[in-house]
């Protein structure tokens, strides 16, 4: 069962939210019976893929959508990617292999070695699936997981840096770029990039010891974390050879950034070591997603992915619970703006107010409203008088601005 609140939301100016409203609405996607759901990821379509326990204890994985709320996928398929093509494909583990699932049916994508296991952790809009196997007769450690592509019916190892031991695919895009973590030649563990059939090692920020990608967007920039010279870790972003740290919201010393859309917005948690928040970066402005909704009793603690329309998903905990989430942007509502003669503010400009409004302007004198008192344009006093000639209400029009924002109503 879901649960929606709804922003309330304020104006302060016409068509900007109000300091301090609620920029997003929360919807707590409840569970499929039990105790606990996360949710994995979102597409385009705003169909989100994740995994709940049931009433009797059993982990199942699910599809959401606004129509259908959650659907149980049952409990051998579980999902971690979604892609956005009309008849979504979601790519996940079944049975210890990575999978592919369509139409209610899932497919055995294989393993690098047949005696050994598999898992998917990302698809793009051309069905490519990314993922890691183990490639040795050893039972894991890193040292023997290798990235995986697997696209037409084969899966292809990716291998590793020259000299590296391990690999990990773990973020795709449109493009078929591929990111991820790897060991290098040195025994370091960076964030790696796969592009033209071989690995590139991204570095590191200056002063840090490692990095990590967890995903790139279709411009080809990649989010990631990476340690800093002081020994904590934050969220960066990687773009033209450069890494970019987040930031953090005050009070808060660890990030790590999970997930970018096609506008740069990357989401992902912020920690104080103790306690931990999801996160939002927008317009190189990092935000505890807290702040942003309504107060509630639910707690974002971490958000897993957002789709271009800004939706985001990830977990929180309610009433000791841990339960998936959707964050819908709220949309900015128009204010109505008066035509400054119009006194009473009724939308209608009658003899007794335009009168004293081009006396006014005759005289030179200051109209005090709106505030502060300013002179009056002579295009104001134009349109003033059209509408009231033209004897009816008048409108706002958005795509104007005054004096041609105010036109007689429809």
């Amino acid at each position: 069962m879901k649960t929606t609140l709804t922003s309330a939301v304020v104006l302060c100016v016409s068509t900007a939210l109000a300091c301090g409203a609620a920029q997003y609405t929360l919807t707590d996607l409840g569970t499929l019976g039990g105790s606990t759901s996360t949710a994995s990821a979102i597409n385009a379509n705003g169909e989100i893929v994740g995994l709940s326990l049931t009433a009797n204890g059993e982990s199942h994985s699910f599809v959401y959508d606004s129509a259908a709320g959650l659907q149980d996928l049952g409990s051998v398929f579980f999902p971690n990617a979604v892609n956005s093509i009309t008849a979504f494909q979601m790519a996940g583990t079944a049975n210890g292999h990575a999978a592919l699932y369509l139409h209610g049916a899932w497919t055995d994508l294989g393993t690098l070695r047949s005696d050994k296991n598999s898992y998917a952790t990302g698809i793009n809009n051309a069905g490519t699936v990314i993922g890691d196997s183990s490639t040795s007769a050893i039972t894991p450690p890193a040292s023997v997981v290798h990235g995986f592509r697997y696209s037409g019916g084969t899966m292809t190892d990716l291998g590793t840096l020259p000299g590296g031991f391990y690999s990990e695919a773990l973020g795709i895009n449109n493009s078929g770029q591929i990111v991820g973590e790897g060991s290098n030649s040195d025994g370091g563990e960076d964030a790696i990039l796969y592009t033209n059939g071989a690995w590139t090692d991204l570095g590191v920020p200056q002063g840090g010891e490692y990095s990590h990608a967890s995903a790139i967007n279709d411009a080809g920039i990649t989010v990631g974390y990476a340690g800093t010279a002081d020994g904590h870790t934050h969220a960066y972003y990687y773009s033209n050879g450069s890494w970019t740290d987040l930031g953090l919201p005050a009070g808060f010393t660890e990030a790590q950034a999970n997930a970018i859309n096609s506008s740069g917005q990357i989401v992902g948690y912020v920690s104080t070591g103790i306690s931990q928040h999801a996160f939002v970066y927008t317009n190189g402005v990092i935000s505890d997603l807290n702040s942003l909704i309504d107060p509630s009793n639910f707690t974002l603690v971490t958000a897993t992915a957002i789709n271009d329309s800004g939706s985001i998903v990830g977990s929180g905990t309610i009433n000791g619970n841990t339960h998936a989430f959707l964050l819908t942007p709220v949309t900015p509502t128009a204010t109505f703006v008066l035509h400054p003669a119009d006194v009473n503010g009724d939308h209608d400009l009658s003899i007794d107010e335009i009168g004293p409004y081009i006396t006014a302007y005759l005289h030179g004198t200051a109209w005090p409203t709106p505030a502060p008192p300013s002179q009056i344009d002579i295009g104001y006093v134009g349109r003033a008088i059209t509408l009231y000639l033209q004897g009816e209400k008048y409108a706002n029009d958005p795509t104007q601005s005054p004096p041609l924002l105010w036109v007689p109503a429809p």
